[in-house]
């Protein structure tokens, strides 16, 4: 189809590129991948310093989760190591990191320091509860439910 006026043939494209460019702005491709903004971005959960940066601690506790979510669980475990010695303010960052540690000893079958990672993070953070998916998984989510009664004195009363 030709249009007869050569005004509108050239005037489409005027009006179409425009809209063209804002609906492409926002898009990248898979590959784009920024490795330390995105482990600096993800998990807006954890805590910030009181002026909005983020300590290193802070950092290596996202790195810590990134890594774990891609499963490179022996740099999750450092980095969540690193993440606490470097000193993590916030109660509930200390409580995830020991959780994450946690999930790690349970799921390579060393329940003696799931147990003790547990009851670090509930020490952490008295009020610390896992998620509802996670407290009903089979093997973290009874160690859990142990720990609390440990760290709470009631371990011996049941």
């Amino acid at each position: 189809m030709t249009l007869a006026n050569p005004a509108l043939r050239g005037g489409w494209l005027a009006f179409a590129a425009p809209l063209v460019a804002i609906a492409c702005a926002g898009c990248a491709s898979p590959g784009d991948v920024q490795r330390e903004d995105s482990v600096v971005s993800a998990h807006p959960q954890v805590a910030r310093t009181r002026n909005g940066s983020l300590s290193r601690a802070q950092i290596e506790l996202r790195r810590g989760i990134r890594s774990y979510e891609d499963a490179e669980y022996e740099s999750a475990a450092r980095s969540f190591r690193s993440a606490l010695d470097r000193g993590l303010k916030a109660p509930g960052d200390k409580a995830k990191a020991y959780k994450y540690l946690a999930f790690i000893a349970c799921t390579s079958g060393k329940m003696k320091s799931c147990n003790v990672e547990f009851r670090n993070a509930l020490q952490a953070d008295p009020k610390f509860e896992l998620a509802p998916a996670e407290a009903g998984h089979p093997i973290w989510g009874p160690a859990f439910r142990n720990a609390r009664l440990e760290v709470s004195g009631k371990a011996g009363s049941r």
